[in-house]
């Protein structure tokens, strides 16, 4: 997790990384800029922001492990 970037909070995995925005209360995928502002709101907005954004990082993950097996399976 690197936090002193121009872009917000970056978090790194070995398949890719995602880049959360607590100004903006976004996330998206890539290090780059939030371009959207998030409908994150109320008590632990923020704990369901990093979930999330966790949760998109790994779905990615899983997402391109299936892609790897059924490319090399056919």
């Amino acid at each position: 997790m690197r936090s002193n970037t121009a872009y917000g909070v970056v978090i790194d995995a070995p398949h890719g990384s995602v880049t959360v925005d607590v100004g903006m209360r976004n996330f998206t995928l890539g290090e780059q800029h939030v371009m959207r502002y998030g409908t994150y709101a109320r008590r632990g907005w923020r704990d369901r922001l990093y979930r999330d954004a966790i949760k998109s990082l790994v779905k990615l993950g899983k997402d391109l492990e299936e892609r790897k097996s059924a490319a090399t399976g056919s």
